[in-house]
């Protein structure tokens, strides 16, 4: 849920600065949500698990999650990992605050990527998801 308000927090700050979505090509409009995001986290989305930064690197857009193993598992989260993706993807495709996002990776011909890493061992996993799945998901 605070993930959903972040997003509607960054939608209302683009209106607010007069950010024009004519005025910008689809990565420019990436680069700055990207931007305008990083200036609220890291923000706990979860009791043990922080939302620490978004980032694009390459054709790929991170998200980085920190673990706290104290109260979330990082390698039960990787056993259900799957799950996890379809889960995920689906909200990609649905959420009316995630929908704009996930059309800004596909025009741009990148993906996504969800990083999870542990607070403590520095062990992490990565959820991936292609063009291709995040356009069927959109019905591209």
């Amino acid at each position: 849920m605070r993930i959903l308000r972040l997003l509607l927090f960054v939608v209302t700050l683009f209106s607010s600065l007069g950010v024009s979505a004519q005025s910008l090509g689809p990565r420019e409009k990436l680069e700055t949500e990207v931007e305008e995001i990083n200036k609220v986290l890291p923000i706990s989305v979860q009791q043990g698990v922080v939302f620490k930064k978004k980032y694009i690197y390459e054709n790929s857009l991170y998200e980085v999650h920190e673990i706290d193993e104290n109260y979330v598992s990082l390698s039960l989260l990787s056993k259900k990992k799957n799950t996890m993706k379809k889960t995920l993807l689906e909200k990609y495709g649905t959420d009316p605050n995630l929908i704009s996002t996930t059309q800004l990776v596909v025009e741009c011909n990148m993906d996504i990527v969800i990083h999870y890493v542990s607070k403590q061992s520095g062990k992490s996993f990565n959820i991936t998801f292609s063009k291709k799945e995040l356009s069927k998901c959109l019905d591209y």
